[in-house]
């Protein structure tokens, strides 16, 4: 649903998570460590039956 909405009215969504599986739906993931950020990547994302979870 989530993605749907970005597409539909290309807006910005943030996410948190511990999750690789669910990073990997992102088309940039910002790694954060003791509140700094380690790496900012654009990916190519993925569609919810790609996902390894």
């Amino acid at each position: 649903m989530l993605a749907e909405v970005n597409e539909a009215y290309h807006t910005t969504i943030v996410m948190i998570t511990h999750n690789e599986g669910i990073a990997q739906m992102a088309d940039r993931v910002v790694r954060i460590h003791d509140g700094q950020i380690i790496s900012n990547l654009k990916q190519q994302k993925k569609k919810v039956e790609e996902l390894e979870i």
